[in-house]
């Protein structure tokens, strides 16, 4: 129980912005498969998976005593296994071990999901800092709203719009991030940009500035500018300034 309300409050900035969307379009928070691979046949029947917001697959165990179960990955995209990294193609079914306290969980390739750290309870510390947890073929994006998350004065127009964009060009990704909304004072200093599955970067600049490589994931959440390659892991981490639009190059 602890991992999974842990895990609920990493990925708060995404339910929220999950629900706000729900309010806005209409759109489900949880969604049947064939909301969004309405050409792909086998989906039509399946009601034990689902779509949790538009980037996460859950397929839980709803039989008591199972621990393992098939799991179909839809077609027209690619899946990675939230826990383990492994990468799979879509429009085929897989056997995935289910033990208590793993649930299958797949992460939609070319999705950035925004998380914050785990809190004590919601509130408890203002978001700082936004990790864009990365998962990049080609391309990827993500707009991401923003409020207080207490009042009514959204309606008021007191919010912000940023919208980030991760793009594969050869041996180069770009990041970018544009605020095409600002009506609300953001405790937002920085963005953990988090690329999973990479190798380690010649170079991470933006314009003429040079980002410094350092040795740990706590000293890149505290240095501006910066990056760390995870290399057990092959994630890279790179913090990018939040406080204004920016174009960061990182070259392999």
């Amino acid at each position: 129980s602890k991992k999974y309300i842990e895990l609920r409050y990493k990925l708060m900035p995404y339910l929220y912005n999950a629900f706000n969307d729900a309010a806005e379009t209409g759109s489900p928070v949880q969604q049947p498969l064939v909301y969004q691979f309405q050409e792909d046949e086998k989906t039509y029947d399946i009601n034990d998976q689902f779509m949790f917001g538009d980037s996460l697959m859950a397929a839980p165990v709803v039989e008591e005593g199972v621990m393992k179960r098939d799991v179909y990955l839809p077609e027209g995209a690619s899946w990675v296994d939230f826990w383990t990294g492994e990468e799979f193609d879509g429009g085929q079914s897989i056997s995935r071990d289910a033990d208590l306290g793993t649930m299958p969980l797949f992460v939609k390739q070319d999705s950035i999901i925004p998380t914050r750290e785990v809190q004590q309870y919601t509130g408890e510390l203002p978001l700082e800092n936004l990790i864009l947890d990365t998962h990049l073929e080609n391309e990827a994006s993500y707009s991401f709203y923003e409020d207080d998350g207490a009042t009514e004065d959204y309606k008021d127009g007191e919010y912000n719009v940023t919208n980030f964009n991760v793009v594969k060009k050869n041996k180069k990704i770009e990041f970018t991030n544009e605020q095409v909304v600002e009506n609300y004072k953001t405790d937002l200093s920085s963005y953990t940009l988090k690329l999973h599955d990479q190798s380690k970067p010649k170079k991470v600049q933006a314009a003429s500035s040079k980002y410094k490589e350092v040795k740990s994931l706590e000293e890149v959440k505290a240095t501006k500018e910066s990056y760390f390659f995870d290399k057990k892991q092959s994630i890279l981490y790179v913090n990018v300034p939040a406080s204004e639009d920016k174009k960061v190059q990182i070259k392999f």
